[in-house]
């Protein structure tokens, strides 16, 4: 991390957060596992179904849910969380109009459109290469 700092580099945490464990316990290892710096960007909250979990809880209760975790991580970290949106789970779930944060949404190459907000973030494609580093990179657009 000091290297990282030293660079100039942004830096900050993504949680992926897991509809089949309670929030409370997700909160826990976020805030033991990741530490409140200064400097460090708001924390992401990604929002997508698993493989390893075929659960698909009722609207109401993924909402209860999510609202528990980031009142906790928030708490913690001091910022609001930004939700990294799948196009799946948001079409299932319609969390951005419901949940008030910046949204980061995906679509490779083209501009997403499938949230009730616009994105401050955007992966444009999650298999890019970059000269110097070894194997894919998500590019991530930013919009100011």
């Amino acid at each position: 991390l000091e290297a990282v700092r030293e660079a100039g580099i942004r830096y900050g945490a993504l949680h992926r957060f897991d509809i089949c464990r309670l929030a409370t316990d997700q909160a826990t290892l976020f805030i033991t596992t990741v530490p409140r710096l200064n400097g460090a960007l708001p924390p992401a909250v990604e929002l997508d179904f698993s493989g390893s979990c075929t659960k698909r809880p009722d609207r109401a209760l993924i909402l209860s849910e999510l609202s528990t975790f980031l009142s906790q991580i928030e708490a913690h970290s001091g910022q609001p969380a930004i939700l990294l949106l799948s196009p799946d789970f948001e079409a299932a779930y319609k969390i951005s109009s419901e949940v008030d944060r910046n949204v980061w949404l995906e679509r490779t190459w083209m501009l997403p459109d499938y949230a009730a907000r616009p994105w401050v973030m955007w992966t444009a494609n999650r298999s890019r290469r970059v000269s110097g580093i070894d194997g894919r990179v998500r590019w991530v657009v930013v919009r100011k």
